[in-house]
Formats: C-alpha cells, structure tokens, sequence
C-alpha cells in the first residue's frame, strides 16, 4: 500500500521534449510546395531537357507515349505538354503514397523527431539534386527522392496529434481515492467467509 502510495505521489519523469508546432507546419508546407512548384515549369522543363538529351532514353518513351495518346484522343500539340506534366506529378505523388506508411511505422519504433528531420533532410537534397541537374535522368532521381521523402505527412500529422493528446492529459487533474467507509465496509462483508457472515447474521437478529 505505502509502495503504491509514494509511487503515485512522486513526479513523473520529464519526456524528450515535444516538436514544435511552427517546425511541423514548416514540414508540412515544404511537402506541399515540394509537390506543385513545378506545375508552372512543365513547357520550360521539356524544352530544356529536349535541347539537353535529345530525343533519346527515358525522355524519348515519355514523349512517344504523349505524343500517341494525344492522337488518339485528337488534342493538339499543346495536350502533349499537358501529358508530360501529369506523369511528372504522378511520379512525384505515388512515391508520396506508398513512402507515407513505411515512414509512419518507422516513426512509431523510433520517434517523429528524427524521421521529420531525416525526411526533410531528404527532402532538400532533392531539391539540391534537381537544381544541379544536367540530364533527365537526374531529374527524374530528384522527383523520387523528393516523393520517397515527400511521404512524412502521416508523420506531421501524428506528431500534431500527439502534441495535443499530451497537452489535454496534462490539463486533466488525477482523480481522487475513493474514501467511502460504508463501501469498503460492504467489501468486507461480501469477502467474509460463510462462519462470518452467520455471525453477522446472528448479532443482527440480537439486536432486533
């Protein structure tokens, strides 16, 4: 019971401390930006990588399947630009989606510091990788990493929701011991064993 009792009345230990809200938010909005920037550099992108590698390689197929789903669907030439922007994106958002649980369980074995900081880290070099890039096939390397490291939205939003879990259980007082003398009194009775109980029974058939 004393064990009990010191241990309830001594102070819970101190926990790592918590990430902050503006960093999360920050987190949050690099992904974000990370996935739209480059939706108005399509037309540029294309002309660019087309003066650089030519018509060859992986750039070539993207270009032939525009080009044969724009005749298909009788678009101009503009729709192929389009096409090429959407497979760009796609690219970009399923390494988002299939990353997004493989760092949310990582995150629940050691931590949403560390995976935030390492996804962000990630993140930049991607970022790095795409602005020194000088061929398409880099570009495409900095659109997966991007995305593999994109996908730590589930763990910002977890932290988020950790955050205020942790805030609500602190504002909530403990609740007090129970100090009802009649129940513990009945606990006792009902405890007892059969030779007791007669006994009880009998003092009260006395007194009546």
């Amino acid at each position: 019971m004393s064990t009990s009792a010191s241990s309830s009345a001594a102070p819970a230990s101190p926990g790592k401390r918590p990430l902050s809200l503006g960093v999360i938010f920050l987190t949050l909005f690099i992904d974000l930006v990370g996935f739209s920037i480059i939706f108005p550099l399509f037309p540029e992108i294309l002309r660019h990588y087309l003066e650089v590698d030519g018509d060859s390689g992986l750039l070539r197929v993207l270009i032939g399947w525009s080009d044969a789903l724009s005749a298909a669907l009788g678009q101009d030439a503009n729709f192929k630009v389009v096409l090429f922007g959407g497979l760009l994106s796609s690219i970009y958002a399923l390494l988002q989606f299939f990353c997004a649980p493989l760092w949310g369980m990582l995150s629940d074995r050691i931590g949403r510091r560390p995976v935030l900081l390492w996804t962000v880290a990630g993140t930049a070099a991607s970022y790095v990788i795409w602005t020194v890039s000088g061929s398409f096939w880099l570009f495409i390397l900095a659109r997966l990493l991007g995305g593999a490291f994109g996908g730590n939205l589930s763990v910002a939003t977890a932290a988020v929701a950790s955050r205020g879990c942790g805030s609500v259980a602190a504002s909530t007082p403990p609740s007090p011991a129970p100090r009802n003398r009649r129940r513990s009194k009945r606990l006792r009775i009902i405890r007892s064993s059969p030779l007791e109980l007669r006994a009880h029974e009998d003092e009260g058939q006395g007194i009546l």
